[in-house]
């Protein structure tokens, strides 16, 4: 349903650069709910997005919590407004 409503859809080739981009407004959000992203790929992009007020959940909406150890894998949302979020979460809900 997410694919269907998305009108570009990237793929860089680094998570973290594609998170960050989401600070910057160049992506609008990010969603990666394999649960296979490494804490050390994206801890430093998600505090980006949410120091410039974006928004970081995990895969179930709540706030990003990353264990800081290597072997942790997290899924997780990473939008600009609070809005794109739950309507991301909501299409979530309707698949």
């Amino acid at each position: 349903q997410i694919l269907l409503k998305a009108r570009h859809i990237r793929f860089l080739g680094t998570d973290a650069l594609e998170i960050a981009f989401v600070s910057s407004g160049t992506c609008d959000a990010f969603v990666d709910l394999r649960g296979f992203l490494r804490v050390t790929d994206v801890a430093a992009a998600a505090f980006i997005v949410q120091e410039g007020k974006g928004i970081v959940v995990d895969g179930e909406g709540n706030p990003l919590k990353i264990k800081m150890d290597l072997r942790t894998r997290v899924s997780l949302i990473a939008s600009g407004s609070k809005e794109l979020c739950e309507e991301i979460l909501s299409n979530l809900v309707e698949a």
